[in-house]
């Protein structure tokens, strides 16, 4: 049997109501696992994120999710601060681009552990511009795709962003559809 202790559950609120997400958080908590994200999924629901924060963190140490990257920071900070009021004791992001606003984020909420986002891009311009419209909530800058554009690799800018986490103390989370790229980045 895997360790269940290092496991963490991603759990979206949508499409589900409240009994059968609480019927799930028990089921998980007796199967030994520990650890659960907590997120609103893509749409709305009838179940608030919060409200579930607050239900499982009786059960298990719950994350949530967070975007650094949104337009309206003081409403996303005041978002963020009701989810680790209703329990969360660590964040996600969103995968960010900006180190400079990723540490004002850091800055506004001191008091949680904070993984910041980190997708390494895929290699081509043409398709890295259109992450933004498949995924909401990732915003790449100009800069960056036209550093792609120009002739920088994806691995290059990659390194660059978790260079700077690292340089700032700041905890991070890797994701890309390629493994490969993924063991580049850290090799």
């Amino acid at each position: 049997r895997y360790g269940t202790e290092k496991i963490i559950f991603n759990l979206a609120c949508k499409g589900r109501d409240e009994a059968y997400l609480k019927r799930y958080v028990e089921e998980v908590y007796k199967r030994g696992i520990r650890n659960a994200l907590i997120l609103q999924g893509d749409g709305r629901s009838p179940v608030k994120p919060t409200d579930l924060i607050k239900y499982a963190s009786s059960y298990l140490n719950v994350g949530a999710v967070a975007n650094p990257n949104a337009e309206d920071m003081e409403r996303e900070l005041e978002l963020t601060n009701r989810k680790i009021m209703a329990g969360a004791k660590y964040l996600l992001t969103q995968p960010v681009f900006d180190l400079e606003r990723s540490q004002e984020f850091s800055m506004a909420l001191p008091d949680i552990n904070i993984y910041y986002g980190l997708i390494v891009l895929p290699s081509r311009y043409e398709d890295a511009v259109l992450i933004p419209r498949r995924y909401p909530g990732i915003e790449i800058p100009d800069e960056t795709l036209y550093r792609l554009r120009d002739g920088s690799t994806n691995l290059d800018i990659a390194r660059e962003i978790l260079d700077g986490f690292r340089r700032n103390g700041m905890n991070t989370y890797v994701s890309s559809p390629s493994y490969g790229a993924i063991a580049s980045l850290l090799s």
